[in-house]
């Protein structure tokens, strides 16, 4: 990446703050859920008979921003808290055959997150066309949750979890340009652990930590209506999983090119090759009882899996006013990380516990286009997308889904006031081992923005008052589970959003939006 240099003694703050509460009684789910015991089937129906949700969140960025002709320095602070005070569901539960008799199960849960972090830029001119970037993060959180599980003729279940989890990156790049050529080495390392303590009726301890380096070599050039970009890439760590260690040596790599054939067309492709990691609560080997049927473990030796995609978009101007951009993405999963489901005794109960494998093959393709009118002088943009899916599993489950989604858009601006609708159809999409659907879509929004203030108000859906927010089908060996949601999100919403931005100094080009703090990754197995 190409980067000039900044106008000198720039200097700018930015403050940004947020504060979301949702205090909700109108969600829910229907479940039937499928268990193939070796006795034989049993078929659980869950509906929720009485909920409440409230759930809090809080953050507050401030980035400090200095710049020469020959340096540029960036550092944003930022803390977070997420809180979900004593959140609790009634289901009403029944069996097919009936093993044991309806009735109320409930469940309580009661968590909160709260995380700082830090995160610097610098980047320095140096003679002969070179620059020096460092950039070092860090950030770190404390995480508990309480889960309790009541019903009538079995113990509560009470999970207790309170976590530390820490992050640490930096990264150092020297770039050469010489012409249209670039050519860059990067050097990374970072370290990051997690500290679990699970109490209650499942009580274990998790320490996690992971070393890691990776080495990058980044090669851009550019030649007549041409561009090319490759990076090439080294990942070596090593984990200590509670007692267990092993170490993991992946390459990767990502290339990308396009051609302006002439202002009215272009071409881009990329390709990708890499290697996806687990999380942690995917490999903990604590068991974590759920309900009266199903408990939880990880797999701690589970290793990444690789990745591969290709990629090409391609636009067209036809006039100043219309424009197409169509697209074709193919990504491919090899053993991916699925669940898997087998029969146990637990405290002296049959239940079924589930786990982890890596298993088969996934494969998804998507293509589709949009077009863009431009009317009234720009002031008016109509926009609509068709994508077709085609996805393949194959392994322990095996399914081929093919589906179209649609949405279409429309923004008005007239000096510092803006408009927007939009509208999406049913849409469906495919995952590793499950499948969803999300009801049609529709919005409404209006605002006005001017210097640094910017007030909007978005309707969603306000006509609609059902509250079914999406479907969704889970498959694997021994286990079938079809869920209806409901909640807020499709029923109707207003969202008031006013921000402001503190800058001073010399007045720059606003760049990209300041961003909340980062988090480490939970561990804790749900």
């Amino acid at each position: 990446m190409v980067v000039e240099p900044l106008p000198i003694n720039l200097k700018s703050v930015t403050v940004e703050a947020d504060r979301q509460y949702i205090d909700s009684d109108h969600t829910g789910e229907r479940t039937e859920t499928a268990f193939d015991f070796d006795e034989g089937t049993v078929v659980r129906s869950r509906r929720t008979d009485g909920n409440h949700i409230n759930y809090q969140n809080a953050y507050a960025t401030f980035r400090a921003r200095y710049a020469t002709d020959n340096t540029f320095i960036s550092n944003t602070a930022g803390i977070q808290g997420t809180w979900q005070p004593h959140n609790y569901s009634n289901f009403l539960t029944s069996y097919s055959p009936q093993i044991y008799p309806a009735d109320i199960e409930k469940s309580i849960t009661d968590n909160s997150s709260v995380s700082p972090s830090w995160e610097g830029y610098f980047r320095f001119i140096l003679p002969r066309e070179w620059m020096l970037i460092i950039s070092p993060k860090a950030n770190y959180a404390y995480n508990s949750n309480r889960y309790t599980y009541q019903a009538d003729g079995v113990a509560p279940v009470v999970n207790e979890a309170a976590e530390k989890a820490w992050n640490s990156f930096v990264s150092i790049g020297a770039s050469k340009r010489w012409g249209r050529n670039t050519l860059s080495v990067w050097a990374n390392g970072e370290f990051k652990g997690n500290h679990l303590k699970y109490s209650g009726s499942n009580p274990a301890t998790v320490n996690v930590t992971e070393q890691a380096a990776r080495v990058r070599v980044e090669a851009a050039t550019a030649f007549w209506k041409a561009r090319l970009n490759a990076s090439a890439k080294c990942y070596l760590s090593h984990t200590d999983f509670a007692g267990y260690h092993y170490n993991e040596w992946l390459p990767s790599y990502f290339i990308s090119g396009g051609i302006t054939f002439n202002p009215k067309m272009s071409l881009h492709v990329s390709s990708e090759l890499s290697n996806w990691t687990n999380s942690v609560s995917a490999r903990s080997d604590n068991i974590v009882v759920r309900d009266r049927f199903e408990a939880v473990k990880g797999n701690r030796k589970l290793k990444t899996f690789l990745f591969t995609s290709a990629s090409a978009y391609f636009n067209y101007y036809p006039t100043q006013n219309l424009s197409f951009s169509s697209f074709f993405r193919y990504q491919g999963f090899d053993k991916p990380i699925v669940a898997s489901y087998s029969q146990t005794e637990i405290d002296g109960r049959t239940m079924m516990l589930q786990s982890y494998i890596k298993d088969g093959t996934f494969r998804h393709l998507r293509y589709g286009i949009t077009g863009t009118l431009r009317l009234l002088g720009n002031s008016l943009t109509l926009r609509a997308s068709i994508t077709g899916n085609n996805a393949m599993r194959r392994g322990l489950v095996y399914f081929n889904d093919n589906y179209v989604n649609f949405n279409v858009n429309a923004w008005y601006y007239i000096r510092d006031f803006y408009f927007g609708a939009y509208y999406a159809i049913r849409t469906r999409d495919t995952r590793t081992h499950f499948r969803t659907v999300s009801p049609s879509y529709y919005s409404f929004t209006a605002g006005w923005s001017h210097n640094d203030l910017n007030i909007s108000i978005q309707a969603g859906s306000p006509f609609r008052s059902g509250r079914e927010a999406g479907r969704m089908v889970e498959v694997a060996p021994r286990y079938h589970s079809e869920q209806t949601s409901y909640n807020r999100y499709y029923h109707r919403t207003f969202n008031l959003s006013l921000t402001y931005t503190i800058p001073y100094g010399k007045k720059v080009e606003r760049d990209e939006d300041l961003q909340r703090g980062s988090s480490p990754q939970s561990g804790i197995v749900k």
